[in-house]
């Protein structure tokens, strides 16, 4: 009876892992106890216009209740994030001055320990592509924009 049990436990806990597998967000919305899969009705009178229209939004998630009562429509996720917090929002020349610095002092590093910074200024440079996760494209843009405006030597100067 137990061996039974025991085969029925491991069959579930396998359809289920599987189940989790092809459907990964179903297991988050189950640890979250939210519901976001439509009722009977809904699926079964999709035309009906008697009903109210309604966005279905996970339960957990009541800041984004208020977001789309407050909106109407369409909208691209990522300018309405830029659109509420201008104040958030860093400029190019703020990022590309973070970058620049982050440089300059992972080359100053490199001068402590005796090494020569031409030498290694493609270590430097995929250092600092993976602390700001910076594509190749990225950093060619960037090098352009630093170059131009002469950032490097700047901070050079700066930090002297």
């Amino acid at each position: 009876m137990i061996k039974i049990l025991i085969k029925a436990l491991l069959l579930v806990f396998i359809i289920l892992s599987i189940y989790f597998i092809v459907n990964p967000s179903a297991c988050s919305n189950l640890i979250a106890g939210r519901v976001v899969n439509p009722t009977e009705d809904e699926l079964a009178y999709p035309a009906d216009n008697t009903k109210k229209s309604e966005v279905l939004v996970p339960q957990g998630d009541s800041a984004l209740h208020e977001d789309t009562a407050q909106e109407a429509g369409i909208y691209d996720t990522n300018t309405m994030q830029e659109n509420r917090n201008p104040q958030n929002q860093i400029s190019q020349e703020e990022t590309d001055y973070a970058i620049a610095n982050r440089y300059v002092e992972l080359e100053r590093e490199y001068i402590e320990k005796g090494k020569d910074p031409k030498e290694s200024a493609k270590d430097i440079a995929y250092t600092v592509m993976d602390d700001f996760e910076m594509t190749p494209k990225e950093w060619d843009a960037f090098l352009q924009r630093a170059t131009e405006a002469n950032l490097f030597e700047k901070i050079r100067e700066e930090n002297k």
